[in-house]
Order: structure tokens, then C-alpha cells, then sequence
């Protein structure tokens, strides 16, 4: 029997990047990415409900700013970096960091693409994670661009202390040109990002009393003056119903509905399609399918409603970018998803 040889296939990073479609209002998806990875990383802790944090710091150009009227003090936004007390960057996820489409996380709807649609959006990334693994402290550093790939830094590793902290920082480093200019048009702000974070995120709130404190700020700013999403939820967020395993035709498995009263945040009454937990795509206006659909009031305070639907047919057919589903057009499921809009 002949011997054969299993030669290793390389992967080219520019080339992958490059073939990654993203657009530019769709700028948020790397750092929604990184915000979800940091999340399941604090569940994959040996004691989850430990006092979980997620801090995101946004970078701001003051080299460079709006030449418009009553717009002076407008610097646009440049980065951002997030910094989380999960697990930290352990053998397993560097493997898994360092392979395209890895099946690490397939159970929580990992796609292995995430630090590539970074690179799509930046023009780098760097990590720092210190952390406790087989009773030693380690401290790891990377850093990733499409010149070099992914590089790591010289290793340490210490006899562990009691009052370690597990602490991994991840900074996603200056927006590429499209996507700057973008954020410079629009003239966005951090409100606009802490919000659209709550919607991207929202079934990790409605699922879990014990998700981790998520605080956002500038990051020339004081920690006590942070947004903290957790509040925002809590004060303008109302579940109505919830509507588990219902049917629709051409589709074997079943969708569940939470219908969402949200009194801040949002001007229009959306749906909301997601996959593994998190939002996928652009939310759709309900007004575009049900043009009566109008004001709506809970005991004189307005709110718009939210409706997200969750499925097991839409975590299958969701795309590895997570900005759209990868199903057919002429499918006859397809339809079926456009009329169940």
C-alpha cells in the first residue's frame, strides 16, 4: 500500500478578507462579533454567574474632525476595544483562532469567521489575555492584519496568584476608509452604538438573569461615567408575549416570537430575524408589510414594538458573515420566509 502524505493547506488572509462582503451601514458586525465571543466566553467559565463584565471603550479621531455648522465638537469614531473577564485565550481558542471556519462553538452558532470580518472592517487587531489554566497564570499577546497574519508575541507563564482576575483585551484598530466615512456622514455616536448593541444582543438579555454588566464609553473617559446596557434594558425594555413552536409551510422545523416593547431607543416598529441568539441582517420595518400599523400605548406611555424571531431553521441557513441567510432564492422556503414578513 502506497504511503500517502497529508500535505497542509495554507490559507491566504488577504484573499479571504478580501472575499468577505460587508457594507459599509453594516460597520457594527465585527464589533458585534466581539461582544458575542466575549459574552460566551464569560458562560464558558467555571462559574458563569460570577459578576461577569464586558467594558467597550470607543476610539475617537480628535485629529480630525466635521468642518460644519454647530457640528465643531463632532470627532468621528476610529475603533473600539473590549475588554472581558471570560475563560481568556486558552490553547483551544488560539487553535481555533488560528483556523478559518473552525468548529469551536458550532453548539453556540460559531462560524469561525468572526476575526476575519474584523479585518474587513480594520485595518488591524490586537489581543491581550491574561488568565488561569492548569494552575498557571498566563499572559498572551497577538496581533492580526492582513500583511502578516496572525503573529504572537513571546509567552509568559507564572505559578498562579489567588487574586488573579482574568482579563482579556481585544482592540480593533482604526475603520477602513469606506466604513470611516460612513461613521462621518451619519455623524454616529455612541448612544447610536450602545443601542444597536441592546438590539443585536437583546435575546442574551431576555434569556439570562445573570448576563454580565456591559458598560460602554469614550475611551478618554472615566469607568463611573460609562452607559451601562444592562440599565437601558431594564428601563425601556418589556417583553408583551412570547408565541413558542409555531408552523409555517415548506418549513419542517418550528419559529418562536418574542414580541418586544421597547419605550426608547427605537422610532419604528420592526422584526427582527436571528440565529444562535443574536440578530442577523438588518431588522424590517413592520409598517412596510402592515401600513395601518400605527402608534401603539401601554397605560399612556408610546413604545414601538419589536418582534424577534428565533429558529433552528434559521441557525442552520445562517451565513457565516451573520449578515444574511444562505437560503436560495427561488426556494420555496425563501417565499416562505418573505410572507411570514
Amino acid at each position: 500500500m502506497e504511503d500517502i502524505q497529508i500535505i497542509e493547506q495554507k490559507v491566504n488572509y488577504a484573499g479571504l478578507i478580501n472575499s468577505i462582503d460587508i457594507k459599509p451601514d453594516e460597520y457594527l458586525l465585527p464589533l458585534h462579533e466581539v461582544v458575542v465571543n466575549s459574552l460566551q466566553s464569560i458562560e464558558d467559565r467555571v462559574n458563569p454567574k460570577d459578576n461577569g463584565s464586558i467594558i467597550i471603550k470607543v476610539h475617537r479621531n480628535f485629529q480630525e474632525k466635521l468642518e460644519l455648522d454647530n457640528l465643531d465638537n463632532y470627532h468621528p469614531i476610529s475603533g473600539f476595544t473590549v475588554i472581558d473577564n471570560g475563560v481568556g485565550f486558552t490553547d483551544k481558542r488560539e487553535i481555533a483562532f488560528s483556523t478559518p471556519y473552525t468548529n469551536f462553538n458550532y453548539n453556540k452558532g460559531g462560524k469561525g469567521m468572526g476575526r476575519y470580518t474584523v479585518l474587513a472592517c480594520f485595518g488591524s487587531m490586537d489581543i491581550e489575555s491574561t488568565f488561569i489554566e492548569k494552575d498557571l497564570m498566563h499572559n498572551r499577546r497577538y496581533r492580526f492584519d492582513t500583511v502578516q497574519g496572525l503573529q504572537k508575541y513571546p509567552e509568559s507563564s507564572n505559578i498562579t496568584t489567588d487574586n488573579l482576575i482574568n482579563r482579556t483585551v481585544v482592540k480593533l484598530n482604526n475603520f477602513l476608509p469606506e466604513y470611516y466615512k460612513y461613521i462621518q456622514n451619519f455623524k454616529i455616536e455612541i448612544k447610536q452604538i450602545a443601542d444597536e448593541i441592546i438590539q443585536h444582543c437583546l435575546l442574551f438579555f431576555i434569556g439570562s438573569d445573570n448576563i454580565p454588566t456591559i458598560r460602554i464609553l469614550y475611551e478618554e473617559d472615566d469607568i463611573k461615567d460609562a452607559i451601562i446596557l444592562n440599565d437601558i434594558y431594564k428601563s425601556v425594555i418589556q417583553i408583551e408575549k412570547t408565541e413558542p413552536n409555531l408552523k409555517f409551510s415548506d418549513i419542517e422545523e418550528t419559529f418562536n416570537l418574542s414580541y418586544i416593547r421597547n419605550y426608547n431607543g427605537v422610532h419604528s416598529h420592526s422584526i427582527h430575524l436571528c440565529a444562535n441568539k443574536r440578530e442577523v441582517g438588518k431588522k424590517q420595518s413592520l409598517t412596510n408589510y402592515l401600513p395601518s400599523f400605527k402608534e401603539l400605548y401601554h397605560e399612556e406611555n408610546k413604545y414601538y414594538l419589536s418582534i424577534y424571531v428565533e429558529s433552528v431553521f434559521l441557525d442552520e441557513n445562517n451565513h457565516p458573515q451573520r449578515n444574511k441567510f444562505t437560503i436560495p432564492e427561488n426556494s420555496s422556503k425563501k417565499m416562505t420566509l418573505i410572507n411570514f414578513h
